[in-house]
């Protein structure tokens, strides 16, 4: 259990017994909606630590940024539940009047802090999925640097030395409309490098020229695209 859903729980079992300790005491007279709405702020209450649960029980810095707009719904629609429930508990509803109340806002409620959790991890994907593609590519210059040293005769190290250049002031920055260049380019990549490690200066120049069209065109489209 982390330091933040330590407190968390701090501020959610307080709250909860200030719940409680209103509820059994200063309201005397129980009706059978006052149950009804007291087991809607209840079940509320419960399913707001579950989001918090969710949210807070990674330690990593884009976990819990993707995970502060569920949690925050989550606070709001149980404040919302809780006045609900207060004026349920307070007036003499009829019972399934109270019922249907109650379902209405825990099923909003819900669905409100389950379309939050869904767009909070898609957005979380959608940017681990671009790092991974900034370090891929990063990692593919580093690799381009490295094959010039590896090239065999002046022309290899020359075609090498273009690539490199292509691959050095080319945005590394990624998004989802160049994933597929982005797997051409480190098939192509591989293509070259096993061209100049063979020794193959004709195979070295093609595979050369074709890579660094395919890393211009990805710049056009990463250009196109901000």
């Amino acid at each position: 259990m982390n330091r933040r859903f330590k407190i968390s729980l701090i501020l959610w079992t307080i709250c909860f017994v200030l719940f409680n300790a209103a509820a059994f005491i200063l309201l005397m007279g129980r009706s059978q909606s006052f149950w009804v709405g007291y087991g809607a702020v209840v079940l509320a209450f419960a399913g707001q630590l579950f989001c918090s649960y969710k949210a807070l029980k990674s330690s990593d810095k884009n976990d819990l940024f993707y995970g502060s707009l569920p949690l925050a719904v989550s606070g709001i629609c149980l404040a919302a539940v809780l006045v609900v429930g207060i004026v349920v508990m307070l007036l003499p509803f009829d019972v399934l009047a109270a019922v249907f109340i109650c379902l209405a806002a825990l099923a909003i409620s819900a669905a409100a802090v389950l379309a939050a959790f869904v767009g909070g991890s898609s957005a979380a994907a959608k940017d681990k999925k671009q790092k991974t593609s900034v370090y891929t590519f990063k990692n593919l210059t580093a690799q381009a640097e490295h094959l010039i040293a590896e090239a065999k005769t002046g022309e290899m190290k020359k075609y090498a030395k273009e690539v490199y250049e292509a691959f050095r002031f080319s945005d590394p920055v990624s998004n989802q409309s160049l994933v597929e260049i982005n797997e051409r380019i480190q098939r192509q990549f591989a293509a070259f490098s096993s061209a100049v490690k063979d020794g193959d200066e004709q195979m070295s120049k093609a595979e050369a020229e074709s890579l660094i069209v395919m890393i211009d065109e990805r710049n056009k489209l990463c250009r196109a695209n901000k």
